[in-house]
């Protein structure tokens, strides 16, 4: 069920998802729908009416500006009713939505209030959409409140979007003296503004309630995690949420949600491990109330978790400690990683007696399973190469023909199991006995990570598994000896790949790779049309060097044009002796030689390097545009003078097609000369 939010109530429908597929096993419905969380400058349309959560959005809200119009819906649209009565149905909800993407169309008026509540006082925003009034000044509107009831005249005038117009008009108690371009009104009221769609021969209508109650904070809570926080608490009434935070009174960051609700959920990101924050909570209804809880005045706070740091080493023999078990949902695995000595058919015994943990520790007859061991939470800093190191034993083998998977994978997370990264698999064989592996974490240096070992089984026939057994589990941080390796080519067309204990794989004239750990690397080039591949080299990079490859491509020029004698073949059909590289062969004003260091054809006399019609745009811009050559590298340059030349960008390496660049406008009275530099 989802219900309109936030605004005069249009729709309110039951959405039916009986033709959508459900999926038991994950203990979905069929009800597979989305939530989202707009920006501020959003609106939220519908909410999920037993979590509260925004299912539906608008762009810009009310009283704000955009370049375009946006209408998102987390639901299917086939889910509305064609056939319920106006308003619930899907004719009603798309005549709403072009309404908004298209103010007025077709001359059927609305309007709109910012807010559906005020408190006093406040400033209203009025808009109108009517397509018949486009192009005019202003048109007028009537507002009201409960105290005013004869009504007060508002003038709007017309957006930048044609037929859209908008005013304003303050808010005021009752208690003050009847002023024009003021509305008058007591809390517990209604107002409302009023326009006569002359097309639709009707007075339409849009109402706000009058609320000046201040919301109250209520069961303030924080459960701190490594990197993270999530507080919770709830108010007297719907509203937003905000915490400000900071490592010092003086606070300095913020989490906010736009949902209003009554009950607050909200996830601060970022944080330092095992540090003090401080921190209050800041609740404000629709209508602009807002209350604040700083523990009167001391503001309140929390602590981080503070994990484990390398050299860490755990060989489970005191309990599973800070180990988790997760197994999948649904109650489908008919096995879980336990913590003891292992006696699955295969080992006996731990790696280091007595304990190990163990997917399968006594060779269960399974023939389904979904379960992660989970680490502690580790700090990975100390050194500039983190490595985890394990023993394990397992036996994937296929048993029969009616296994579908069986498999061992370790993966990483960086931000407390949100999302997950695979380090390694190990899957359709067995180990010989224990053994060691070593896993690379350096990637993740600086990082609060989780390390899971997940098995996973799914066959048509219930067998004995040994499964997987692991023990002995490290992690080390270790300063290793660095040093600079520079890759450099002569041609922006280079493609390259480096080997060694760090790899890399880049394209153009060069790069630098500092921190690089010392040792042998060895790079490769990748070919480039009408040149000679220079061949791998293989260098050895020592403490505090700095290690240079350089890539000379080169070509067969046997007529000593300039120009590759495999291009030559290619574009004239063979190789003159007595071709000189400045003849321009399709007579397009560029030479032979120019074609090809630019990348163009040279018997196609539409085929050339040149610049495109200079644009101005509204701004005073100009905008450069000019034709480009896959791998090529372009250098923009202007000049007062036509002597002196200013870089405007940096060698940049074309995608091919064309290139542009926008430039800010000039002072009146002042022009520039613009070239194009090109490399091949």
């Amino acid at each position: 069920t989802l219900q309109r939010s936030g605004r005069p109530e249009l729709v309110s429908m039951n959405l039916d998802y009986s033709l959508y597929p459900s999926f038991e096993m994950l203990s979905l419905g069929p009800d597979v729908s989305d939530t989202i969380t707009p920006t501020t400058n959003a609106a939220p349309i519908f909410l999920d009416g037993a979590s509260g959560k925004i299912a539906g959005l608008r762009y810009p809200r009310t009283g704000q500006d955009g370049t375009g119009r946006v209408v998102f819906l987390s639901f299917a649209l086939d889910a509305v009713s064609m056939t319920d009565p106006a308003p619930n149905n899907r004719a009603n909800l798309l005549r709403n939505i072009l309404s908004f993407l298209a103010p007025g169309i077709n001359g059927i008026a609305t309007i709109a209030l910012d807010s559906p509540a005020y408190t006093l006082p406040s400033k209203i925003t009025v808009e109108v959409a009517d397509s018949d009034f486009a192009g005019q000044t202003n048109l007028t509107v009537q507002m009201f409140s409960t105290t005013d009831s004869k009504g007060t005249p508002l003038t709007l005038h017309e957006t930048t979007r044609s037929g859209l117009f908008r005013g304003f008009i303050t808010l005021v108690s009752a208690t003050n003296a009847p002023v024009a371009n003021l509305l008058r009104a007591n809390g517990g009221e209604s107002v409302w503004a009023e326009y006569f769609d002359a097309s639709g021969n009707v007075r339409i209508r849009s109402t706000a309630l009058v609320d000046t109650v201040a919301p109250t904070i209520f069961s303030i809570a924080v459960d701190p995690d490594y990197q993270e926080a999530t507080f919770t608490w709830t108010t007297s009434k719907d509203t937003d949420a905000l915490v400000q935070f900071g490592e010092s009174r003086f606070l300095g960051r913020t989490a906010y949600s736009v949902e209003l609700t009554s009950s607050h959920d909200l996830t601060l990101y970022g944080l330092v491990p095992d540090r003090l924050y401080y921190y209050q909570v800041v609740s404000r209804d629709a209508a602009g109330n807002v209350a604040a809880d700083d523990n009167s005045g001391k503001l309140y706070t929390f602590r981080t978790l503070k994990p484990v740091v390398p050299p860490w080493t755990d060989g489970m023999d005191t309990g599973g400690g800070d180990w988790t078990v997760v197994d999948g949902e649904g109650g489908y695995t008919q096995t879980t990683w336990t913590l003891g000595v292992p006696q699955n058919g295969v080992e006996t015994g731990a790696h280091s007696p007595p304990n190990a943990w163990g997917s399968c520790i006594h060779g269960a007859i399974i023939d389904t399973a979904d379960t992660s061991l989970i680490s502690p939470a580790i700090e990975l800093t100390g050194g500039n190469k983190a490595t985890l190191s394990f023993w394990h034993s397992y036996d994937f083998s296929s048993l029969s023909d009616m296994d579908i998977y069986q498999y061992g994978q370790v993966h990483i997370t960086t931000n407390n199991g949100a999302s997950w990264i695979q380090l390694a698999e190990y899957s359709d064989e067995a180990s010989a006995g224990w053994e060691e592996a070593e896993l690379d974490l350096t990637p993740y240096l600086g990082q609060v990570v989780n390390v899971a070992f997940y098995y996973g089984l799914l066959s048509f026939d219930s067998l004995a598994r040994p499964g997987w057994l692991v023990d002995d589990v490290s992690v080390t941080a270790t300063n290793i000896p660095l040093g600079e390796v520079v890759i450099t080519n002569n041609l922006a067309q280079a493609g390259y790949t480096l080997t060694g204990p760090m790899n890399a794989v880049g394209q153009g004239w060069s790069q630098v790779l500092t921190n690089a750990p010392v040792g042998e690397y060895v790079i490769t080039y990748k070919p480039v049309v009408f040149h000679d591949t220079p061949a791998a080299q293989t260098n050895t990079l020592g403490v505090g060097q700095r290690l240079v490859f350089h890539g000379n491509y080169t070509f067969v020029d046997q007529n000593q044009n300039g120009i590759s004698d495999a291009w030559e073949r290619e574009y004239l059909g063979s190789v003159q002796a007595s071709h000189p590289g400045d003849l321009d062969t399709d007579g397009d004003g560029q030479s032979d030689l120019a074609e090809f260091l630019a990348g163009t054809n040279p018997t196609n006399a539409l085929s050339y390097f040149h610049f495109s019609m200079p644009a101005r745009e509204t701004n005073g811009a100009v905008k450069l545009v000019w034709t480009a050559s896959t791998g090529h590298a372009y250098l923009l340059e202007s000049s007062t003078n036509g002597f002196e030349w200013t870089p405007q960008v940096d060698w940049t390496r074309a995608g091919g097609g064309t290139m542009s660049r926008t430039l800010p406008a000039e002072p009146a009275g002042t022009s520039q000369l613009f070239r194009v530099k090109v490399h091949p």
